[in-house]
Formats: C-alpha cells, sequence, structure tokens
C-alpha cells in the first residue's frame, strides 16, 4: 500500500544524441525557418521521422524556442568602430540642429544604402532560444 508509483508517460521520441545538436542549433542565430526545415533537418541526418505535433512539444516546451521576427542582414566586414563614429557624429548633428533650429549653417548630409532606395525589407521569422535575435541569413 505504501509503494510509490510514478506516471508511466511516454518516453522523449528523441535520444540524446539527437537533442543535443537540435539544442545548439536552436542556440545559434541562424536558428530554423519553421518546425517544417528541423524535420527535414532531422530526417537527412539523423534519419528520424518525428510528427509535427510531437517537434513542436519538444522545441516549444522542452527547449522553450519561440518564432522571433528576423533582423535585417548585417555585412560579414562591418567595422564597430566605424559604426559608433557615425552614431557619435549623427547625435552631434541632430542635437545642433534641435539647439540652433534654422540658424545653423546648411548641413549638406549625404548617406547611401547601396542604391536600395525606399527598400522594404520582407520580414520573416526564425526559431531560435529565448533571448536570441536571429539574422536575416537562408538556410
Amino acid at each position: 500500500m505504501l509503494e510509490l508509483r510514478h506516471g508511466g508517460g511516454k518516453s522523449l521520441s528523441l535520444s540524446n544524441p539527437v537533442l543535443t545538436p537540435l539544442q545548439e542549433r536552436l542556440r545559434k542565430t541562424q536558428g530554423f525557418g519553421d518546425y517544417k526545415k528541423i524535420q527535414s533537418w532531422l530526417k537527412t541526418t539523423y534519419d528520424q521521422d518525428i510528427p509535427y505535433k510531437t517537434l513542436w512539444c519538444i522545441v516549444h516546451n522542452r527547449f522553450q524556442a519561440r518564432s522571433k521576427i528576423v533582423l535585417r542582414p548585417q555585412s560579414q566586414t562591418r567595422n564597430e568602430s566605424t559604426v559608433a563614429d557615425f552614431e557619435k557624429k549623427a547625435l552631434r548633428l541632430s542635437i545642433r540642429v534641435i539647439l540652433y533650429g534654422h540658424k545653423t549653417p546648411s548641413v549638406h548630409y549625404w548617406c547611401q544604402d547601396e542604391s536600395r532606395f525606399g527598400l522594404k525589407t520582407i520580414t520573416r521569422r526564425r526559431l531560435t532560444f529565448r533571448g536570441l535575435k536571429p539574422f536575416g541569413w537562408d538556410d
């Protein structure tokens, strides 16, 4: 009568050698596009055919990965010191314009965006770990 019993739920359908690389891939900023891409990745890499709902439960509940809006792609050769200098100069310029209004000498402000005038990028989503912001590279 005093025997302890535990619930007899199903065991996890993915083993540790498969869960660990999946977890590592979700931690990267590229993440996955959707659950179908995770299914095809598991099928090609580990020959595991996991149902969509099971995969959703593992990724969503166990790893707490969420779908996030993708940031615009950044250059691989981006120089952070140049970006910081530009932001400082832009801040100084905006402060001068605010302080002096129209009395400032005319300022010619030029910028370039690789001739993509008025480009509105397409927003997509990526599955990554909580707290990670994905970048816009495609698989």
